[in-house]
């Protein structure tokens, strides 16, 4: 991957956002929206970039365009989408109700990208708390045919991303 200085980018075990202070070799030193500083390898960082999605139901019925963020991978990584709210510009007036059903359809959007790309493998970070997105999640996905959900990333005890695998001939699209 070619960085370069002030790019900003996602790192897969934490939420926020973080730019590109300094190359060092294999690590990169990021700084965070506040200013802090850390140290990551480069396969843990992943680049951002805006991917523009058609429409979120929330339950008023309302149907809103909301850029979403997809985290570009390395070459030869996984393809990657960060569903923390905070990553996917939502509105600030939005409640929790309103905001797990934006998450759940830039999820069912991006699973249906990847089986239009014929990719059979990706990420998706939903993060650790009280992983109520990820019990949804789980549960949309147990639901259907021609998709898995694994495990992916463990941090302090917890779960914060999980692999998917569509199954292109069996996957129907949401």
């Amino acid at each position: 991957m070619n960085w370069s200085l002030g790019q900003r980018v996602s790192v897969l075990k934490e939420t926020g956002h973080y730019f590109i202070e300094a190359i060092e070799n294999e690590f990169l030193l990021l700084a965070d929206e506040n200013g802090f500083k850390y140290r990551y390898h480069q396969s843990q960082v992943a680049a951002s970039r805006t991917v523009q999605i058609t429409h979120i139901e929330n339950k008023e019925n309302q149907n809103k365009t909301t850029p979403i963020k997809i985290k570009k991978s390395v070459p030869n990584e996984l393809p990657a989408i960060d569903l923390h709210a905070e990553n996917l510009d939502l509105p600030n007036q939005l409640n929790a109700h309103a905001i797990l059903l934006a998450q759940i359809s830039v999820f069912k959007q991006f699973c249906n990208l990847q089986h239009q790309k014929k990719q059979t493998k990706f990420l998706v970070i939903h993060g650790g708390g009280e992983g109520r997105l990820k019990k949804e999640i789980r549960e949309i996905v147990d639901n259907r045919t021609g998709i898995q959900m694994h495990d992916a990333q463990w941090n302090n005890g917890q779960v914060g991303c999980s692999r998917i695998e569509l199954i292109l001939h069996q996957f129907e699209k949401f």
